[in-house]
Formats: structure tokens, sequence, C-alpha cells
């Protein structure tokens, strides 16, 4: 259960973005109905983890949903929240990247 006064997440700048991106990883869960809680980190691009890739559409859908990231609630849609759900439970440990 989420506590209600968990703060809203903050996006923050790269500190250059020509030599950095991030990367979001999924922390594991129990059960596939449990609440999304990953952490999203910064990685200079000369060395860099392995990492898989999601293809995600933004966009203002009324169907959002919240998702832990870095401890505080984002509004996610539906169905960043559903495919996050899947790539959590869809693989077992070392046959899938640890970063998205």
């Amino acid at each position: 259960m989420l506590n209600p006064d968990t703060p809203g997440f903050t996006y923050t700048p790269l500190k250059d973005a020509h030599k950095m991106i991030r990367l979001l990883k999924i922390k594991p869960a129990i059960f596939r109905a449990d609440l999304v809680d990953c952490e999203l980190t910064h990685h200079n691009c000369n060395n860099l983890p392995k990492y898989g890739a999601l293809l995600y559409c933004w966009g203002t859908g009324l169907d959002r949903c919240k998702v832990l990231c870095n401890g505080k609630v984002f509004l996610a849609r539906q169905n960043l929240e559903d495919a996050l759900k899947r790539l959590r439970a869809g693989f077992g440990p070392g046959q899938r990247e640890e970063y998205i």
C-alpha cells in the first residue's frame, strides 16, 4: 500500500545531456499486482551497463496510475505500468538486462 504522504516525482535535468543518459531499473515484486517500484539513474555514455529498450508513447490520457520512481510517486499511463509489470514478471534472473 502506498503512503498518501509520499511526495511526487520531480524531473531533474541531466548534468551533461550530450554525454549522459537515464536508465531505469525495475525492482522485483512478489505478485504481478504489486506496485511498480523502480529507480531512475544517470549514466555516462562512456561507461554504460548493459541495458534493454522500451518504446513508450507519452501523452495526456486520463488512464493514470501510480508508479514509484526513486521512492516518489510518478503518474504513469496505464500502458507504461502494464509494460513495466510485464518486464518485471516475464523473465527470470539473468534472462534480461538489468536496466531499460
